[in-house]
């Protein structure tokens, strides 16, 4: 029997075009099996910020350019607010919710929270950064409701308790502000059964969602995951506060059985005509060689190709030859750093650089695309470090590498040595996609910005030509030119 209450998800992204968010996905797939009414405000493409993730990486040679153009994703200039507004009075919800997966996504939740008016409906809040910094989430003036952890069984709770008019007590993750301000903060709960939560649903989104490039095509793509959690402590990640946080409460990493991972991918393949899949697993590799060659085994008749991310020392000959020959076409992998010191200690990524050569080795032996993950503008991180890094990946011979500014989030490891340092403030809110908020004395931001513009030029060109790279680095007119110039003649490599 359908339910009388409506929800209105909100996925305030921007930036970032064709991908299905997989936890939004999942509470969509959660409150639709229970015949509520929901209904999605999705600011992906509307004209929020100018800034656009694929033009920047295609600027500065991360990504091959690829005629996207053709299946029309170009962003509306409208007033996104007005137009939330409008779907808000449409819907006529009784919850508005609102998914906050990242930092980065947190200014725009803000300015959708605080525009919201005469609306006597709850507003609740979810998400990665909501788990990381519940504080400042529930102090905005009209949010009602934060989810903590995992909110598939907690919300699917809070809105039959709506439904049915009863008090939101006792629900485990969720925090509730009380009339009088004050917050009740309830125990954070079991952690979920990835076995028993229905298929995702991608039945609300735009169809414009399913379209990415990849290595200078554009393919239909589904994104799923296989597994929830990571058994590793890298200082920047979430990981390590999030095992701390659901201790006892259940197996943090957690990977969904053969049959029904096997069974989602080919109803998700089938209903949504997926050409390509992007699996999400933090981990992919930490099944055991058995356990993916019981996996391929099935998954090799489905004939679609995936993308995956695993870390090199879990790369083996045999995991390898299997990824293979199921159609794995990209391995991302995270190197971060070339300097060993950095990487062991500062970040915690204890792999070494023996294993991130062999590992890269062993997938290109095997014709498997790479493509390294890493990461500037580290605490300590001189010059001299960051280019240890692009020279191990020259060494490593991947295809394909990305660099991002490091971003110390709330409740990580490395913003508390930050904060320690002196190289950010406590209360210092940062959300800026492509700038470092670290003050450090042995380098500059303007210059962690300019070598995150070069990095991968200097992978590519020989080393006679890093004089003309480095007078790329800053912007102006001929640089900008010369700059292009050495991309369009490198491209390829």
């Amino acid at each position: 029997m359908a339910k009388n209450i409506r929800i209105l998800f909100v996925n305030p992204i921007s930036g970032i075009e064709g991908f299905l968010p997989i936890g939004l996905s999942s509470l969509i797939a959660v409150l639709k099996k229970d015949n509520f009414k929901v209904n999605l405000f999705d600011t992906t493409y509307y004209e929020v910020d100018g800034f656009s993730d694929r033009a920047l990486n295609e600027f500065v040679g991360e990504f091959l350019p690829a005629d996207i153009e053709k299946f029309n994703i170009a962003k509306e200039k409208v007033d996104y607010l007005l137009k939330f507004s409008e779907k808000v009075k449409e819907v006529n919800p009784a919850v508005i919710a609102v998914t906050v997966p990242t930092a980065y996504n947190f200014p725009l939740a803000k300015r959708l929270i605080e525009s919201i008016t005469n609306f006597q409906g709850v507003v609740i809040v979810g998400g990665k950064h909501v788990t990381m910094s519940p504080q400042e989430v529930i102090s905005l003036k009209r949010v009602d409701v934060i989810c903590r952890g995992e909110g598939e069984t907690p919300f699917l709770e809070f809105c039959n308790r709506l439904e049915d008019g009863k008090s939101f007590d006792g629900i485990n993750n969720l925090w509730i502000k009380k009339k009088d301000g004050s917050i009740i903060k309830n125990e954070i709960g079991p952690l979920e059964d990835v076995n028993k939560l229905p298929f995702l649903d991608w039945s609300l989104y735009d169809e414009r969602h399913f379209y990415k490039p990849f290595a200078g095509k554009v393919y239909r793509y589904g994104h799923l995951e296989l597994s929830r959690g990571c058994p590793y402590r890298c200082s920047y990640c979430a990981n390590e506060k999030l095992q701390e946080m659901f201790k006892g409460k259940g197996k943090y990493f957690r990977q969904k059985n053969l049959n029904r991972a096997l069974t989602e991918i080919e109803f998700l393949k089938s209903k949504y005509k997926l050409e390509i899949i992007k699996f999400w697993d933090e981990e992919f590799l930490l099944k055991s060689e058995k356990e993916l060659e019981e996996f391929a085994e099935i998954y090799r008749e489905f004939k679609l190709p995936f993308l995956i991310t695993a870390r090199l020392d879990s790369v083996t000959e045999r995991k390898a030859q299997l990824l293979k020959e199921m159609g794995c076409v990209n391995v991302s992998a995270g190197i971060e750093s070339g300097n060993d010191e950095i990487r062991f200690e500062i970040l915690n990524r204890r792999m070494s650089r023996e294993e991130i050569i062999r590992g890269i080795d062993i997938l290109n032996k095997h014709k498997i695309r790479t493509s390294t993950l890493n990461m500037i503008g580290i605490p300590f991180e001189t010059r001299k470090n960051i280019f240890e890094t692009i020279e191990l990946n020259r060494t490593a011979h991947a295809q394909n590498s990305s660099v991002m500014i490091l971003q110390p989030w709330e409740g990580t490891k490395i913003r508390e040595l930050c904060v320690k340092e002196g190289f950010m403030s406590e209360d210092d809110k940062h959300y800026d996609y492509i700038d470092s908020c670290l003050n450090m004395p042995q380098i500059s931001r303007d210059e962690i910005k300019r070598l995150r513009k070069t990095f991968t030029l200097y992978r590519k060109v020989p080393k006679i030509l890093y004089p003309l790279v480095r007078l790329c680095e800053k912007d102006g007119k001929y640089r900008d030119a010369g700059f292009k110039f050495l991309h369009k003649i490198f491209k390829s490599i």
